[in-house]
């Protein structure tokens, strides 16, 4: 709907707090260009059943549609956020963190407050190799890694987005999703692009730190892995990097078994792949999850002991 801000008409658009969907009004979609009449790859613009016509809210890779418009914010801006952020975090008590899915503009401002003794938090951040619906700067495995900068920061893996959200039914299911027989969400990266995107990536050093939420996007995942895995050998790919699956929500019961832990043998090295799973993501889905997936694949979905 319209909003009027002291009388003028503005244009707003909100986000998940999960990152997979935003929300614009009428103002913000009369301000977009041209809306596709087909969804992009890996993403979905939600539309009126009768009339067809876009309802504001968009999912994964369909949001840039919008975001493009928002304006980046200034460096002292992005300062000043991040000053805020830092305080509550330090009131909680935080001391240390992983933090996947940064824009390289983001790693010169981190760097500029650890120089001023203003960062008092340690690091682990992962670059963004996809996924900047919000127009972040993307790495490739060439960009230079951060060793443990000054104590505080450390840049050395990479986070890819290869589904959507299981509430928002962005996640790749390998059978259409019980409620919404029609769909069974979408990859945001082409299957093959992604494999190859995961050799270049383990082979340059990197650890890769992937999103999957359902059972075709972990089984896509751990594909990857194992190819690169065997591409690595007992050089400079995979074995120490310990590949990550992050949230590992909904896997097909097959596969639970392919994750394997340090030391184990396998393709001519030591891999480890790790099920990198969220608790809250349990809790959080607990309302919708089995109307979601059915009875019956719930078996192989927050599968932790």
């Amino acid at each position: 709907e319209a909003l009027r801000v002291n009388g003028v008409l503005t244009h707003l658009s909100l986000h998940s707090i999960d990152g997979h969907a935003a929300w614009a009004n009428s103002e913000a979609l009369r301000r977009v260009p041209k809306l596709p009449k087909s969804d992009p790859q890996g993403g979905r613009i939600v539309r009126d059943p009768e009339t067809g016509e876009p309802t504001g809210v968009f999912t994964d890779t369909a949001m840039r549609l919008v975001a493009a418009r928002v304006p980046r914010p200034s460096r002292n801006e992005s300062l000043s956020a991040l000053r805020l952020a830092l305080a509550r975090l330090s009131r909680h008590g935080l001391t240390a963190i992983h933090d996947p899915g940064i824009g390289l503009e983001e790693v010169p401002l981190l760097k500029e407050l650890i120089d001023e003794g203003a960062f008092p938090l340690r690091s682990y951040a992962m670059v963004l190799a996809n996924g900047n619906e919000l127009g972040e700067r993307l790495a490739t495995p060439s960009t230079p890694k951060i060793r443990d900068y000054k104590g505080r920061l450390s840049v050395q893996a990479v986070k890819f987005f290869v589904d959507g959200a299981l509430g928002s039914r962005g996640a790749a299911m390998l059978q259409n999703y019980s409620d919404a027989p029609l769909e069974r969400g979408q990859l945001r990266v082409r299957e093959e692009d992604f494999k190859k995107a995961a050799k270049e990536w383990a082979g340059a050093g990197w650890q890769l730190a992937a999103h999957a939420i359902g059972d075709r996007a972990n089984r896509l995942v751990l594909d990857a892995y194992e190819a690169a895995c065997e591409s690595g050998g007992s050089g400079s790919g995979a074995p120490d990097l310990r590949l990550r699956i992050e949230h590992f929500q909904v896997v097909n019961a097959s596969d639970l078994p392919r994750v394997r832990q340090p030391g184990e043998r396998h393709g001519g090295g030591s891999a480890c792949i790790l099920a990198s799973m969220q608790p809250t993501h349990a809790t959080s889905d607990m309302a919708f999850a089995e109307e979601r997936l059915g009875r019956e694949r719930l078996r192989g979905a927050y599968a932790w002991q």
